[in-house]
């Protein structure tokens, strides 16, 4: 089964947690490029301690379009939906049905630890991001944010995914949304990702039938 490799892309250049860095003695420039990459770390962390849904749509080159879903109520805890897959995770296991099935299937260990692995891609492909961008003042859909930009190569689950990434960020530090070109294998995508925060959202185990 390729539930992982199906389901890495949605990750790749929608939410992106930042490791920390050493920088010393920094340029004008690069102070510049740290400061934006300190506010992305910090809107991602606060993103990813809060509960909320994530609305996707990706737009292929021949102008397709997939509606995609991710809810989190934790990083360990968390229900993706696509077109052809919808797979819970949670700490004891992860369960998958194809599109068009009521019966969930528990996955093996090694499969069930790709898939809680997805989240961390995020972090991965962050240290192969580069111009750290600060756009200043916008807005999102209506709602005034504070955006960002970078660039991120990197190789998921053996397919190289070259991505430039906005974020837009509320006044608490939220991200409330993202846009981003995205090349994978050669083939080119648009996608927009849609957050609505929920402190009521709660992932369970799925029930034989649903």
């Amino acid at each position: 089964m390729r539930t992982a490799l199906l389901l890495a892309t949605v990750f790749l250049g929608l939410s992106f947690q930042a490791r920390s860095q050493q920088r010393t003695a920094l340029e004008p420039d690069a102070k510049r490029t740290a400061a934006a990459l300190d506010a992305i770390m910090a809107s991602e962390k606060a993103t990813h301690n809060a509960r909320y849904r994530a609305e996707i749509k990706v737009t292929d080159e021949k102008g397709q379009e997939e509606t995609q879903s991710e809810v989190f109520e934790t990083m360990e805890r968390f229900r993706l939906t696509t077109s052809k897959v919808d797979v819970i995770s949670l700490p004891n296991g992860v369960w998958v049905r194809n599109a068009g099935e009521t019966q969930w299937s528990e996955l093996d260990t090694d499969q069930a630890s790709k898939v809680k692995r997805l989240p961390a891609l995020s972090v991965e492909a962050i240290g192969n991001s580069t111009n750290f961008t600060d756009l200043g003042a916008t807005t999102w859909q209506g709602q005034p944010t504070h955006a960002y930009s970078f660039e991120t190569d990197a190789t998921i689950e053996g397919a190289r995914v070259v991505a430039h990434t906005k974020v837009y960020v509320n006044s608490v530090g939220l991200i409330l949304g993202s846009e981003s070109d995205n090349a994978k294998n050669g083939k080119t995508a648009y996608k927009v990702q849609k957050n609505t925060f929920d402190p009521t959202i709660h992932i369970q185990a799925p029930r034989a039938t649903e």
